[in-house]
């Protein structure tokens, strides 16, 4: 850039100055999906200095790589600076939650069955294994005394959770 100027007598003097414009992109990790209760660790990159928001499941908000376990599905922006200039930019958590469920307790006669109702997943492993399917959420069970079925859930994810049911 040239700057020209010119006094009352009409001399005149030129300078110039160089502008440079400085530029900074934030990046960040890509979205993620965990289970509820696991942990991911997200990146930014493009600066010197880090600020997530919001706090809530991170291990520290100032650096370029929190550790993060949000209980539920959380948008996190990072702002990135270099002192000079920022950017911001986001990555999404997303929190997968298996809840099992494996009924209600129950009493039954002696000699009688009863059909036990997990729910929560698509994945299903009974134990104690005395009953007709472990790997189905309604197997039969015939127990000849106060037993207490426990089931242990998964999704597709491999995400689990386990829940237990008395029969009496």
């Amino acid at each position: 850039m040239f700057l020209t100027v010119t006094d009352t007598l009409g001399c005149k003097d030129v300078d110039s100055v160089n502008v440079n414009i400085a530029s900074l992109t934030a990046t960040s990790s890509s979205d993620v999906t965990i289970c509820k209760g696991h942990i991911t660790q997200l990146t930014a990159g493009g600066g010197t200095d880090y600020t997530w928001f919001p706090s809530y499941g991170l291990s520290d908000t100032n650096v370029y790589d929190p550790l993060a376990t949000p209980d539920t599905t959380t948008t996190y922006k990072v702002e990135v600076s270099d002192g000079a200039c920022y950017d911001t930019t986001t990555v999404t958590v997303y929190v997968n939650d298996v809840t099992a469920d494996a009924g209600v307790d129950d009493t039954i006669c002696p000699g009688n069955s009863i059909q036990l109702n997990a729910s929560g997943g698509s994945g299903y492993q009974w134990s104690p294994t005395s009953v007709s399917n472990i790997n189905i959420a309604d197997p039969i069970a015939s127990p000849n005394s106060t037993t207490t079925y426990t089931v242990n859930i998964s999704d597709t994810m491999g995400c689990m959770d386990t829940d237990s049911v008395t029969i009496t």
